[in-house]
């Protein structure tokens, strides 16, 4: 049976090619087209429309999905946003410390006293030190996270949309 249509098959491309030559594909696809189309068209509306609501109601668990992951990702921000706020709080904490020990170096002082306890010039150039080189980290982190977060506010608003 197989083989019968096999060699039907063939008999008929072999036919169509002769009739038609090189335009047999074209006129292949032609009435390929005009078929699916007067298919299309003999489907009844009332059939169609019930077809986009059962599309329609496939679409709600998947909605429903990336409601979640927005309301998730929503969260994730906020919490982002409070970190930038800390980070940022400490690191003009941080410059308000710097700021005030090289003051009191410019001042000439030998010793210098802090919360009862007398320091050398020396010990307050190197906490100085110690406190610059902590608060760049905390700059360049502050950056990072400022960029993070705003990558994941545009991302937050696309998916929104």
């Amino acid at each position: 049976m197989l083989k019968k249509s096999i060699i039907v098959g063939a008999g008929l491309l072999l036919l169509t090619g002769l009739f038609f030559g090189r335009d047999a594909a074209s006129y292949v696809s032609t009435s390929m087209g005009w078929m699916h189309d007067s298919v299309r068209d003999s489907v009844p509306v009332t059939f169609e429309l019930e077809r986009a609501r059962q599309m329609i109601r496939n679409l709600d668990p998947e909605i429903r999905k990336n409601m979640r992951l927005i309301a998730v990702e929503e969260s994730e921000v906020e919490k982002l946003r409070d970190q930038v706020e800390r980070v940022n709080t400490d690191l003009a904490k941080s410059e308000g410390h710097i700021l005030r020990l090289n003051g009191d170096l410019q001042s000439g002082s030998s010793q210098l006293e802090y919360a009862g306890r007398i320091y050398t010039v020396s010990q307050v150039k190197a906490d100085l030190e110690r406190r610059f080189d902590r608060h760049k980290t905390k700059e360049a982190t502050a950056e990072k996270l400022n960029k993070i977060l705003s990558a994941r506010e545009r991302g937050l608003v696309a998916a929104r949309d």
